[in-house]
């Protein structure tokens, strides 16, 4: 049996939010702002590609690891914050977390 890893290719981006908005010009724009919202995206339909065909799909942190598979599709979501998985009723960042499908 194959084991597939998820590999980000972003590194984790420092977001700095100001108090005061401001029109600023394309040179101004913060490289690379929207990074973490479009590496959580990738990873979340990497995710729910893997569950849709049937895999079963494991997030690990260092102390524990979950299980997932068709039926939890549902469970997973992206905001510009980063990849969030729905564990009881509180939604964990599993931006840090390994994520193996089988």
């Amino acid at each position: 049996m194959a084991v597939e890893f998820f590999t980000s290719l972003a590194p984790p981006l420092a977001l700095s939010i100001k108090e005061k908005r401001q029109m600023i010009t394309n040179e101004q724009m913060t490289k690379n702002r929207y990074g973490r919202w479009c590496a959580a995206r990738k990873k979340i339909n990497w995710i729910i590609s893997k569950l849709q065909a049937g895999h079963t799909v494991i997030v690990a942190t260092q102390l524990k690891a979950n299980q997932f598979d068709r039926r939890h599709i549902g469970m997973f979501k992206a905001t510009t914050n980063g990849a969030y998985a729905l564990y009881g009723k509180k939604w964990l960042c599993i931006d840090g977390c390994a994520i193996r499908a089988y």
